[in-house]
């Protein structure tokens, strides 16, 4: 057998090797045109968003990214097609049946004679870690709203009390039970600030 036959033979393995690396990843892997037209998708994509290779053929990228995230996936596709290589890019896909898949990956472009040619990505499928940290955060955000209401009702009928007392509605006080009184009303005028400030963040 010659040089090049075994050559030729090595890269023909060497090939189907990496082929059958990407299409038992458990990432989502594609590469489309510069048109955005789909060039290949991994199994794992197929299964995750629903689609089969005759639908696949007749799909660009686009088709498959939800509205709201369109526009920017379209600047993150511009970007890659000058040469940039995008890590860590956030997606939203649809699949073939309505549900929002939440993507992130790395994406780059292989260029041939200075000319962009096909894109490459690899995805993974974060949508139950997004799920999981929006609850996480409700939860956060209810557990806060809670304490800051907790420490503020007590803090407002002190006030209110305070007030009363510098009013002399409840009898009359002293001049230095007056200043006692601002000092402390001046002290829970901050402290509610803080908790308010709190309850934004």
């Amino acid at each position: 057998m010659s040089k090049d036959m075994v050559n030729g033979k090595r890269l023909l393995e060497d090939a189907e090797k990496y082929r059958d690396l990407f299409e038992n990843a458990n990432d989502l892997i594609q590469s489309v045109d510069i048109e955005g037209r789909y060039l290949y998708v991994n199994r794992a994509w197929k299964e995750t968003l629903g689609y089969n290779q005759s639908e696949i053929e007749n799909l660009s990228m686009f088709d498959v990214i939800h509205p709201d995230n369109l526009e920017h996936c379209r600047v993150v596709f511009g970007r890659v097609m000058s040469g940039e290589v995008i890590n860590n890019v956030e997606a939203t896909f649809l699949t073939k049946d309505g549900r929002k898949i939440d993507v992130e990956g790395n994406v780059n472009c292989a260029f041939e004679n200075g000319k962009p040619g096909a894109t490459r990505s690899i995805f993974r499928d974060i949508t139950q870690q997004k799920r999981t940290q929006e609850k996480l955060d409700k939860l956060r955000r209810d557990f806060t709203s809670m304490i800051v209401h907790d420490l503020r009702s007590p803090m407002n009928s002190i006030k209110g009390f305070t007030e009363l007392l510098v009013s002399e509605a409840l009898g009359p006080i002293s001049e230095k039970q007056h200043m006692a009184c601002g000092i402390m009303k001046e002290a829970i005028d901050k402290q509610l600030m803080l908790i308010n400030d709190y309850l934004d963040v």
